[in-house]
């Protein structure tokens, strides 16, 4: 008797329902009395889906969530635990940066499989540092990229390229320059909002002024693509950015591969603050809901996703960085940079804080840093800015964790 099972995907774009299409086929294969079926969903509306699946105790059996989501759901006890029905998952094959992010909260146990990781890392045109005798290994700290910064700036109009009207990647770039001068958002343990303290809010000044200064004018919103600019127009010196252009337009085994780019562009690990040198980390994981009349199913498929074979595919079909070990090691031959720089960005990343009312915050947040940039963008930023805005939403956030 066939069993079909559903499974809830996250589709930014059409690679991503071709790849799971690929999978179903490949997986039907193995197991014919399986059928896979695929519900596809935009991200911006995912996370509410999943808490309405889970209140109502029905709906797929499988679940791709946003890292942040894991904790953030935790409390529920909405998802099957994978501990030992996915052994393979362990630090010699997959980044443990991936693992934890999988992990309940507080605990050993793995409720969500590493999908694919998204850390940040600066990119750099390297004509533009070559003509000015820059070094981009010298270049370790905030007062290092200043400087360079302030020595590119006398010949270039635009030098930083950044993300300036998607609120969710505002915040995204923003929050590791919070951490790195000694802040944080909110205290894991009494649920205290830190944000209006003086080393999250110098951290945040710091990063909006050097945008005010060296990104040049804001372009419209229709034209928000930061990849686009950077990497096709020519725009910038640096781009404060997520990885997946490596394993897209530098992957020579590709159709996308851009020769011109991977000539003229160079990586490197983002500057350190005076206290850390975090990099936000982004990506997903694959859960099954604990609900699920075919778990043993589910799992089985999910099992199946989280392999060699199926990562490698992935990756080289999204351009997303695979959370195994193995097949980022394989894809990266393809590549040729310096391994060690995205490595380090790997192992130096953090993600969003594993709360249970982190998306509660998060929109709220996303909200005050797209006001604070709306402010860069406008010409009328000043150091006044992160305060205020910070002290007003603050006021919100902290009315959200007592009620």
């Amino acid at each position: 008797m066939t069993k079909t099972i559903n499974m809830f995907v996250m589709a930014a774009h059409s690679s991503i329902q071709m790849h799971f299409n690929i999978e179903a086929f490949y997986f039907r294969r193995k197991f014919p009395d399986i059928n896979i079926e695929f519900t596809y969903h935009p991200w911006h509306l995912g996370f509410s889906e999943i808490v309405k699946f889970i209140k109502e105790n029905r709906g797929p059996d499988i679940v791709q969530l946003g890292n942040s989501w894991i904790g953030a759901t935790s409390r529920l006890n909405a998802f099957y635990d994978l501990t030992d029905v996915l052994p393979e998952i362990n630090e010699q094959t997959y980044f443990p940066v991936a693992i934890e992010m999988g992990k309940m909260p507080g605990k050993d146990n793995i409720i969500a499989a590493p999908w694919y990781l998204d850390p940040r890392l600066f990119f750099y045109r390297k004509e533009k540092l070559e003509s000015a005798g820059i070094d981009p290994s010298s270049i370790r700290n905030w007062k290092d990229f200043e400087t360079v910064c302030e020595t590119l700036g006398r010949d270039n109009e635009e030098i930083l390229e950044c993300w300036r009207f998607i609120d969710v990647l505002i915040l995204q770039d923003a929050v590791s320059w919070i951490w790195n001068f000694g802040g944080k958002i909110l205290d894991m343990d009494s649920t205290e909002i830190l944000l209006n303290k003086k080393e999250a809010i110098d951290g945040l000044r710091f990063y909006f002024s050097l945008i005010d200064r060296f990104s040049g004018s804001a372009v419209s919103e229709q034209d928000s693509s930061r990849f686009d600019r950077f990497f096709f127009r020519k725009k910038g010196v640096f781009l404060n950015g997520m990885v997946f252009p490596l394993f897209l337009f530098f992957n020579s085994a590709l159709d996308g591969y851009n020769p011109e780019a991977a000539r003229e562009i160079g990586i490197m690990n983002q500057p350190a603050g005076p206290v850390s040198g975090y990099a936000f980390a982004g990506g997903s994981h694959l859960a099954v809901m604990d609900y699920s009349p075919y778990k043993e199913e589910a799992c089985k498929f999910l099992k199946f996703l989280v392999s060699y074979e199926s990562q490698y595919r992935y990756s080289m079909i999204t351009g997303h960085m695979p959370a195994h070990m193995g097949v980022f090691d394989d894809i990266w031959f393809h590549i040729g940079l310096d391994k060690n720089i995205i490595l380090k960005s790997v192992f130096n990343s953090r993600p969003y804080p594993s709360h249970h009312l982190w998306n509660t915050l998060e929109p709220l947040l996303n909200m005050s840093c797209r006001r604070i940039m709306n402010a860069v963008n406008a010409k009328r930023y000043s150091d006044s800015v992160v305060p205020e805005e910070i002290e007003k939403i603050c006021t919100k956030l902290e009315y959200l964790t007592r009620y």
